[in-house]
């Protein structure tokens, strides 16, 4: 597909402040809500102290906790910002220090944040396949082969080298090959080869396996920032049902986001502005590309032709890519 990139340059919700005056920005209501911190993967509650983003964007030893979530006496009630995303500081060992992110809202289910295991191999499975199916294929590579590492499989291995087929160009018939000696499949000889292409075409050791810094390549990424980036990923994405709850706040930690228009329709980019209207900032055909100055606490809903939301954007403090894909 033909990308093109637009790139403007004091766009996004920088300028708006600038235009409306600071007198016109809202202040979000305070709401009552319920939240629950547990294990993404058994769903076990579990102790973290809670932040806001309206203080911390991501944790430092300067940040203040606005409560304390107690496994022992689930829900956590407690009054936050209405719009505000909130995050958990984990205190149990053996956990990725952070927890994913919600929007601070007034409905009635528990606003529920999640907690990562490291080395956790189901999480690392259930994203693998996740992205493999998405299309993010090299990302896939990154997730189960280390699932692979944590929890070897002959199922995991191969779908591993299905991910590595796909993100290289090589049909997934002509990507495996039973080995009667081993009693599974491997790289067929023509997968062996097109990785050792790779290899020697990024200047990497030229042996044909999928090692660190091969998929390091591959995703653009070394594996350890690829998953740490998809532990936190939850905080990134908003239900379209949140549209009604979102505005935007603070304008002191700006960021930068890039969409990327990978459906085959057009898609609309709208800043949520501070009084929670939608504001036009692109329209994007197929393959075209916008980068947006922005702030982490503003959202961008990415709508169709018809104005129908397809999903809901709040970046990051790190500059973040968005692909769209629906």
């Amino acid at each position: 597909m033909l990308v093109t990139k637009l790139r403007l340059i004091g766009i996004g919700s920088l300028v708006v402040p600038t235009l409306l005056g600071a007198a016109s920005i809202a202040v979000a209501d305070e709401v009552t809500v319920k939240l629950v911190v547990a294990d993404r993967t058994t769903n076990n509650n579990i102790d973290a102290a809670i932040y806001s983003f309206q203080t911390c964007a991501t944790y430092t030893d300067s940040c203040i906790a606005i409560d304390m979530f107690s496994a022992k006496n689930p829900p956590l009630v407690m009054k936050c910002l209405k719009g505000v995303k909130l995050f958990g500081r984990v205190s149990v060992s053996g956990y990725y220090a952070q927890s994913t992110s919600e929007i601070c809202s007034s409905n009635a289910d528990p606003i529920l944040l999640l907690a990562t295991r490291q080395r956790d191999p189901a999480w690392l499975l259930a994203t693998g396949r996740e992205l493999l199916a998405s299309g993010r294929a090299a990302e896939a590579v990154v997730f189960l082969a280390e699932s692979n590492a944590q929890k070897p499989s002959p199922e995991t291995s191969e779908q591993t080298l299905l991910a590595a087929a796909k993100a290289l160009g090589v049909k997934s018939d002509d990507a495996l090959v039973f080995d009667p000696q081993q009693n599974r499949k491997v790289a067929s000889p023509k997968l062996y080869q097109v990785i050792k292409e790779f290899q020697r075409q990024n200047n990497i050791l030229t042996d044909g396996v999928l090692g660190p810094d091969t998929m390091k390549v591959l995703a653009k990424a070394s594996s350890p920032n690829v998953i740490q980036g998809y532990v936190l990923r939850a905080s990134t994405v908003v239900g379209c049902d949140q549209e009604k709850n979102l505005r935007s706040l603070a304008l002191n930690q700006p960021t930068t986001v890039t969409f990327t228009n990978h459906t085959e329709g057009v898609r609309r980019l709208y800043w949520l502005n501070h009084n929670g209207e939608r504001v036009l900032y692109a329209t994007l055909q197929p393959g075209m590309v916008f980068q947006a100055q922005t702030y982490i606490t503003h959202s961008w809903v990415v709508a169709d032709a018809s104005d129908k939301c397809q999903a809901i954007y709040m970046p990051t403090s790190d500059a973040s890519d968005i692909a769209l894909n629906r």
